[in-house]
C-alpha cells in the first residue's frame, strides 16, 4: 500500500495447508511472494520506495459482510407489474412482503430504516418453524426441511407458486402472499391458504399451514384461458383487536379477459386449522345485493378498537359496518371505496377510492376513468362525518391494462407517524407520503 494507506496491488489471499492456492506454498507456514513491480491494473509502480507491505494473518474466518445486498432492493425485476409488495404497519414497524423470485418478510422502522429480517427465518430458528417437512439428504446425511415451488425456493404454503392458483404446491413461480395482517407477534399471511408466521421468524408455536382460505370459482375461457375451476385468492385481510379472529375479503380475479368476485367476507379463527367461515355476504360470483345482508363487490376489511368490522362495497358506493356477531351496525355512503382502513387509535376511518377492474366496468373505460383517485377521513364510526380529503398521489393510481392487473392502486396507512403516512405500493417498491 502507499503513503496514503491505498492498496497499490493485492498479491496473494487464501487458507494455507494441503489446499493451498497458488501463489502459496502448501503444507508450509513459511511463504515467499513474487511481485512483479505492478499495481492491480497491471502498471509499473515508479515509486517503490514508499509503499508498504502489509501482511494480515487470520487464525479463523469470520463473516464480514455480504456484498452487493441491500435490505431495500426488490427480489423480481420491478418491469413485472403483477409482483406488488404487501405491507403491514404495526406499532413495532412496517412489515415488508416481496416475493416473485423468493420469498421475503422484512421489518423496518416507521422512517424507511432496515431492523430485520423476518423471512426466510434465522437458522437458529427453523426448528421452531411447526409443520416443516423434513428428509435426510443423501449427499450428505444432513437432515433438512423441504421446499416447495418448482425452483424449491420456499418453506411457505400459502400458495399462489402459480398465477391462477390451479398447480399448488409444486408448480409455476408466482407470489406466495395477496395479503397480510399483523397482531403483536402474530403474522398472518393468506393467499390460497393461511399461513402463520411470529416476529422472531418461528411460527409461535403453531403449525405453519394453516386452512384455505381461497374461493373455488368457474371462469368461462376465453382467449388461451380455459374454462374451469380456479382457486381465487383473497386481496384483503385484518385481524380482530383480541388476535382470535381474522377477518378475509377481496375475492376478485382478473383472469386474461375475465373479471369476478366472490360477494362475502369470511373469518377464521387464528390458531384453528377449521374452515373458514361465511361472516356476510353471499360467496357465489351472482351473490351480489344491495340490502345489509349482500355486498356488491366487497374489496377490502378492517376492524376498529372495539371489535366493529368495516367492509368496503365497491359498486354500492358504501362502506358497511357490523358487529363481531354480523349484526349490520351502520352505513357509510363513499363513492367506489377500494380500501377502508380504521385508525384503532382515534377511531378515525378512512376510505381509498380509485379504480378497480370489475365485470360492471371492464368495458366502459371512460367510467373507470372519471373516479376520482382520493383518500378520504371520517370522524368516527358514531358520526362518520367527512373531516378531510386528499387526492391520491400521481402515478400511483396506474390503470393496469391487459391480464394480471387488479386494482390501479395498492395503499395502507401507518398511524404510529404524525400526521399518518401513506404507504403506496410502487412497482419500485413502497413509496411514503404524509397527509
Amino acid at each position: 500500500e502507499n503513503a496514503d494507506g491505498s492498496i497499490v496491488r493485492h498479491l496473494a489471499s487464501g487458507v494455507l495447508g494441503p489446499n493451498a492456492p497458488k501463489p502459496f506454498q502448501k503444507n508450509s507456514k513459511k511463504q515467499t511472494i513474487v511481485w512483479d513491480g505492478k499495481d492491480d491494473r497491471g502498471r509499473y509502480v515508479d515509486d517503490k520506495d514508499n509503499l508498504t507491505v502489509r501482511v494480515s494473518l487470520g487464525l479463523k474466518a469470520r463473516f464480514e459482510r455480504t456484498l452487493f445486498w441491500s435490505p431495500k432492493r426488490r427480489t423480481r425485476s420491478p418491469k413485472y407489474e403483477g409482483y406488488y409488495q404487501v405491507v403491514a404497519p404495526t406499532p413495532a414497524g412496517v412489515y415488508v412482503y416481496d416475493g416473485g423470485n423468493a420469498d421475503h418478510i422484512r421489518l423496518f422502522d416507521h422512517e424507511g430504516n432496515y431492523v430485520r429480517t423476518i423471512y426466510p427465518p434465522p437458522a437458529n430458528k427453523i426448528r421452531a418453524v411447526k409443520g416443516l417437512l423434513w428428509r435426510t439428504f443423501p449427499q450428505d446425511g444432513r437432515e433438512l426441511p423441504l421446499k416447495w415451488g418448482l425452483p424449491q425456493y420456499t418453506f411457505l404454503t400459502s400458495g399462489n407458486v402459480k398465477w391462477d392458483g390451479t398447480r399448488w404446491p409444486t408448480g409455476g413461480g408466482g407470489v406466495s402472499v395477496t395479503c397480510m395482517a399483523v397482531h403483536g407477534n402474530r403474522i398472518a399471511l393468506v393467499s390460497q391458504r393461511l399461513n402463520r408466521l411470529a416476529d422472531d421468524g418461528s411460527t409461535g408455536g403453531l403449525p405453519i399451514t394453516g386452512p384455505k382460505t381461497c374461493q373455488t370459482m368457474y371462469v368461462h375461457g376465453v382467449h388461451g384461458l380455459r374454462s374451469g375451476n380456479y382457486e381465487i385468492a383473497p386481496q384483503s385481510a385484518a385481524f380482530s383487536p383480541d388476535g382470535k379472529y381474522l377477518y378475509i375479503t377481496g375475492f376478485r380475479y382478473h383472469l386474461s379477459w375475465r373479471t369476478g368476485c366472490a360477494h362475502g367476507v369470511t373469518r377464521l379463527e387464528f390458531d384453528s386449522n377449521d374452515t373458514p367461515a361465511l361472516f356476510k355476504g353471499d360467496l357465489s360470483a351472482k351473490g351480489h345485493g344491495t340490502d345489509n345482508e349482500h355486498f356488491n363487490y366487497p374489496t377490502s376489511v378492517d376492524c376498529d378498537a372495539t371489535g366493529r368490522v368495516y367492509a368496503s362495497d365497491y359498486h354500492n358506493d358504501r362502506i358497511q359496518v357490523f358487529a363481531p356477531d354480523g349484526t349490520h351496525l351502520k352505513t357509510i355512503p363513499v363513492n367506489k371505496p377500494a380500501r377502508v382502513v380504521v385508525n384503532r387509535k382515534t377511531g378515525e376511518i378512512y376510505a381509498f377510492s380509485y379504480p378497480i377492474i370489475t365485470t360492471h366496468f371492464w368495458y366502459h373505460e371512460k367510467a373507470l376513468r372519471a373516479i376520482k383517485n382520493v383518500l378520504r377521513r371520517f370522524a368516527s364510526f358514531e358520526s362518520p362525518k367527512q373531516t378531510g380529503a386528499w387526492p391520491l398521489p400521481k402515478g400511483t393510481c396506474k390503470f393496469p391494462r391487459g391480464g394480471g392487473g387488479l386494482d390501479a392502486g395498492r395503499f395502507e396507512l401507518d398511524f404510529q407517524t404524525n400526521p399518518p403516512t401513506l404507504l403506496a405500493m410502487t412497482r419500485k417498491g413502497p413509496v411514503a407520503y404524509e397527509i
